[in-house]
């Protein structure tokens, strides 16, 4: 799963690979895309919660049951069989937990950071909104400007 490293919020960690990067695209997207209550389970690991007029995202790692929609995600956006699907979503979820026993966080890109809170449970932070100002600033490794 990472090969370099890379800072994001204080925290060192190094760089994904791209079926890391599609798994946390394919999630940042789906819950921040439209209006509404959005959940999204990852099995084995918890469910990402977007309430009904929020934009923050909130961890629920009691709630591990598979409903079958991050795969369905997966599979429709990298034309993937329904295994192959499972299986990135699978690895995803095994490489994020190694990654926050062995570190104490996983940086998601571009999206957040998952880390354990004081009593052993998963929690999600969000990613800090660029800036509005036009200056150019250095995000994840990378220079951009925003609205560019």
């Amino acid at each position: 799963m990472f090969d370099k490293p890379t800072q994001f919020l204080g925290l060192v960690q190094k760089k994904p690979n791209f079926a890391h990067l599609m798994v946390v695209g394919v999630i940042r997207d789906y819950l921040l895309e439209g209006e509404g209550e959005k959940r999204l389970a990852l099995p084995g690991f918890g469910t990402f919660v977007r309430r009904a007029g929020r934009s923050q995202i909130s961890f629920d790692d009691s709630a591990r049951t598979d409903d079958g929609l991050v795969g369905s995600l997966v599979e429709s956006f990298g034309h993937y069989a329904p295994v192959e699907a499972m299986a990135l979503v699978d690895r995803f979820v095994f490489e994020t937990k190694r990654a926050i026993e062995q570190t104490g966080s996983a940086v998601l890109e571009g999206f957040g950071v998952m880390s354990l809170d004081p009593k052993g449970h998963y929690r999600f932070t969000t990613a800090p909104a660029p800036p509005k100002d036009g200056v150019q600033r250095k995000l994840f490794g990378q220079e951009w400007t925003p609205g560019r």
